[in-house]
C-alpha cells in the first residue's frame, strides 16, 4: 500500500466518528480536569470543532465565563485512533473575578475604536461597525471584560479588530484583520500552463456548489468595498462556461469560471482529505483593485476571496494564490487566530507569518510548485518575478523580519523542503501541518510552531502513519531550517547578520516607541578582550527616527506592558522594564564596543550579552514610519590584529565604558536603568 493510501485508509478508518460522540468524550476530558484543578465560577467549555486527521481527532473548544465567550484561549483535547484521549493543549483560564456587567457602552467602545482606526491613515467608513461583548486576557494574563468591534475603513479600504475595556475605555489591542496577498488563475497560471478545459460541478446551471460560489463586483470603491455584484459567465444551450480568458475587461466570464473552479477544487481538497466543513466560499472578482485578499469585502460580516486586477492582469488567473487567500479561511476557522501580542521578549507577530506561510505550503501542495505567484508577479514592475519563491531557506529566527508575509516564507520554505524530500513527501506534509495546526492557540509563536510539528511527527509515529526514515528525516530538516527549537533569540556570534522592520506611530509621541520581535546575543569567551554590537543600516527616510539599544548581561531583557496616553484612548504596550543599560542612537551605521576595562559596567568573559532595540521619535513623527535595521555582532580576541589601537578614544560625553564609531551622521547618548 503506497503512503498516500495509507494515510487515505488510516482517515477514512477514522475522519467520519460520530461528531456528538467526540463532543461528548471531549466534555468529559474537560470535566475531569475542572474536578482536578478548579475553574472559575461560571465556567465553561463548549466544543467549537471536530476535526479527525490520520492520527485520531481534536476537538477544539471555546471557553466562556458567565456566558461570556473569552478570546484566545481555546482548548483543545486530542485523541488516539480509538478515540481515547491523549493530551489537551492550550490553557484552561484560572479562577476569574470579573465584574460582567460593562460600564462603558457599546457606542462610546465603537467610536473609541473608529477613532483609532482613523489614525491610521482611514478617511471614511466601509460599513456600520459590529459589536460582542467578550473577555480577554493580556499579555500578563489579567482577564478584562471588552468589546470587541470589527470595523470596515475606507480609503483605503480594509478590515480591524479592536478590543475596548468595558470597564475603563482603554483600548487593549488593535489589528487589521483583512489578509492580502497578491494573486491569478489556469490550471495554475498563463506563464506555465495554457487555457484547459475542465470539468466543472455546478448546480443549477450557475457557479456555485457545497464548496464555493463565483460572482462579480460590479461596484467597488477603496471607501466601502464590494456594494453590488451580479454574474457574467452564464451557462449555454447546453450548460456549459467555455469564455476566452479577457484579463483586460471587468465584465470578464472567464474570471468568474476559474475562481470558482478553484475554490471548488481547494473546497473539495480539505473537506475529502480531511473532513472539514467548511461554509461555501464566495469568490468575488472584475474590479478595479490591484490585490487579492480573504476578508470582508461587502460588510455582510462574512469573509470571501476577492481578487481585484489593474489594466490587462488580472489576478483570478493564479491558482496557487486562490489556494493561498481560501487557505486563509481555513486558518480562521480552525486556529481563530489573533493578530499581534506581546510577551516579555516584546512584540509577538507570529500569528500573522504563520497564517501567510501555511496558506502558502497548502497552496504549493496543491500545485507542486515552489514559486508562488508567476503571473501576479509580473504585475508589479519591474519585477515580474514571482511573488515568493520557497525554494530559498529561512532559517528561524534568524529570517524573523516582522511582516507577515515575509515572515511566512520561513513556514512556506520548511514545507516545500519536506515535500521535496524523497523520505517525506506532500502527503505527509500536509497531514503533519494540518494536524498540528489543530493544536494551535490563537496567540501563536515560532516556539510552539516548531514543537508542535516535533509532537505531531511523534504521534505520527506511534500510530504507524510513518516509519522511523521519515520521522527521522522530518526533525532534520526541522532542526536544519531551526523551525524546530526556534526561539526568540538571534545568535549573532553564530554569523547571523537579521534585518527586521522598526515601527513608530504618531500616538506613540516623542520617546520611547515599540520593540522588535526578537532580541540577539553574543556568547563572550573566556579570553576575549571586546564585544562589538553594530547597526550595519538603518533605512528610514524621516529625520526624527531614531533607535535605541537595550543591553543586558546573563538573561535577556524583560518587556512589560505600559499604558500609552493616545488621543483615542490609553493602549497597553511593551516597553522594556528588565535591562542594565540603554544607548540611544540615530543614523546609518554605529559601532558599540564594550571591554573589560569598562568603569561601570566591564565586560564580562564567559557571560553572555543579549540586546533589544526599540524605536524612538526625536521630534513629531505623524501618522506610521518604519524603517528596515540591521545588526551584527563580533567577539574579538586581540585588537592587534583586528586593526584597532588599544587606546581607542571615546566621544566627547560618552564614557570610556562605550566607545563608539561613528562613520556616519551620528546622536549617541546612554543612560543606565533607574534603580
Amino acid at each position: 500500500m503506497t503512503l498516500s493510501l495509507l494515510l487515505l485508509s488510516a482517515f477514512l478508518g477514522n475522519a467520519w466518528a460520530d461528531q456528538p460522540e467526540m463532543e461528548a468524550r471531549a466534555r468529559a476530558v474537560l470535566d475531569d480536569m475542572v474536578m482536578s484543578r478548579g475553574v472559575a465560577d461560571g465556567w465553561q467549555a463548549e466544543p467549537r470543532l471536530v476535526a479527525p486527521w490520520a492520527g485520531g481527532t481534536r476537538v477544539r473548544a471555546r471557553q466562556s465565563v458567565l456566558g461570556i465567550p473569552i478570546v484566545g484561549r481555546e482548548l483543545i483535547v486530542s485523541f488516539d485512533p480509538d478515540g481515547t484521549p491523549t493530551r489537551v493543549d492550550g490553557r484552561m483560564v484560572p479562577e476569574v473575578r470579573l465584574d460582567p456587567t460593562p460600564i462603558v457602552s457599546s457606542a462610546e467602545a465603537v467610536r473609541l475604536a473608529t477613532e483609532a482606526v482613523r489614525a491610521q491613515g482611514h478617511g471614511s467608513l466601509a460599513w456600520e461597525p459590529r459589536h460582542a461583548l467578550r473577555v480577554w486576557f493580556d499579555p500578563g494574563e489579567q482577564p478584562h471584560l471588552v468589546w470587541q468591534i470589527d470595523v470596515g475603513a475606507g480609503a483605503p479600504f480594509t478590515t480591524w479588530r479592536a478590543f475596548v475595556d468595558a470597564h475603563d475605555g482603554k483600548l487593549l489591542a488593535l489589528g487589521e484583520t483583512l489578509v492580502q496577498a497578491r494573486g491569478n488563475v489556469y490550471p495554475t497560471n498563463p506563464v506555465v500552463s495554457e487555457v484547459t478545459e475542465v470539468e466543472l460541478f455546478v448546480t443549477q446551471n450557475q457557479l456555485q456548489g457545497p464548496y464555493a460560489t463565483a460572482w462579480s463586483c460590479d461596484t467597488w470603491s477603496s471607501q466601502s468595498g464590494c456594494t453590488a455584484k451580479s454574474r457574467h459567465a452564464v451557462a449555454d444551450e447546453d450548460g456549459n462556461f467555455l469564455f476566452p480568458p479577457d484579463p483586460g475587461s471587468l465584465d470578464d466570464p472567464f474570471a468568474e469560471v476559474q475562481m470558482y473552479y478553484h475554490l471548488d477544487r481547494i473546497g473539495a481538497f480539505y473537506a475529502d482529505r480531511f473532513g472539514l466543513d467548511m461554509p461555501q466560499m464566495e469568490g468575488l472578482v472584475n474590479f478595479d483593485y490591484a490585490n487579492a485578499f480573504y476578508g470582508d469585502a461587502d460588510g455582510d460580516g462574512i469573509g470571501e476571496v476577492a481578487f481585484g486586477q489593474t489594466g490587462d492582469m488580472d489576478f483570478a488567473y493564479d491558482a496557487d494564490v486562490v489556494y493561498h487567500e481560501y487557505t486563509h479561511a481555513v486558518f480562521g476557522e480552525v486556529v481563530d487566530p489573533g493578530f499581534f501580542s506581546s510577551d516579555e521578549y516584546g512584540l509577538v507577530r507570529a500569528t500573522a507569518g504563520l497564517n501567510e506561510g501555511t496558506a502558502d505550503l497548502f497552496a504549493i501542495a496543491l500545485t507542486g510548485d515552489p514559486l508562488m505567484g508567476e503571473y501576479s508577479g509580473s504585475a508589479f514592475a519591474p519585477f515580474d518575478e514571482p511573488i515568493r519563491d520557497l525554494r530559498k531557506v529561512r532559517r528561524c529566527p534568524d529570517a524573523v523580519y516582522g511582516e507577515s508575509h515575509i515572515d511566512g516564507e520561513i513556514w512556506g520554505s520548511f514545507g516545500w523542503r519536506m515535500m521535496d524530500d524523497e523520505r517525506i513527501g506532500v502527503d505527509v506534509v500536509t497531514e503533519l501541518v494540518y494536524a498540528a495546526m489543530l493544536t494551535w492557540p490563537s496567540d501563536m509563536t515560532w516556539p510552539i510552531a516548531g514543537e508542535s510539528i516535533a509532537t505531531t511527527a511523534d504521534e505520527m509515529l506511534d500510530a504507524e502513519l510513518i516509519d522511523e526514515t521519515t520521522h527521522a528525516a522530518i526533525y532534520e530538516i526541522g532542526q536544519r531550517t531551526g523551525v524546530i527549537g526556534c526561539g526568540r533569540v538571534v545568535r549573532l556570534d553564530e554569523g547571523a547578520t537579521p534585518t527586521q522592520v522598526i515601527r513608530h506611530m504618531r500616538f506613540l509621541g516623542e520617546g520611547e516607541g515599540l520593540p522588535l520581535e526578537n532580541q540577539f546575543s553574543l556568547d563572550v569567551p573566556l579570553f576575549a578582550h571586546a564585544v562589538e554590537f553594530r547597526v550595519t543600516e538603518f533605512t528610514s527616510g524621516h529625520p526624527n527616527f531614531g533607535w535605541n539599544v537595550y543591553v543586558r548581561r546573563g538573561t535577556h531583557i524583560v518587556h512589560e506592558l505600559v499604558d500609552i496616553e493616545t488621543n483615542f484612548g490609553t493602549m497597553q504596550l511593551p516597553a522594556p522594564a528588565d535591562y542594565d543599560y540603554v544607548i540611544e542612537g540615530s543614523g546609518q551605521e554605529g559601532v558599540i564596543r564594550l571591554t573589560p576595562d569598562s568603569l561601570d559596567a566591564p565586560l564580562a568573559p564567559g557571560a553572555t550579552y543579549f540586546f533589544s532595540i526599540t524605536s524612538r521619535a526625536d521630534g513629531e513623527i505623524n501618522g506610521y514610519a518604519s524603517a528596515d535595521i540591521t545588526v551584527e555582532g563580533e567577539v574579538l580576541f586581540n585588537f592587534a590584529e583586528e586593526g584597532v589601537a588599544c587606546g581607542c578614544g571615546a566621544p566627547a560625553g560618552v564614557p570610556a565604558s562605550l566607545v563608539w564609531l561613528v562613520p556616519l551622521a551620528w546622536v549617541a547618548g546612554r543612560r543606565r536603568k533607574e534603580p
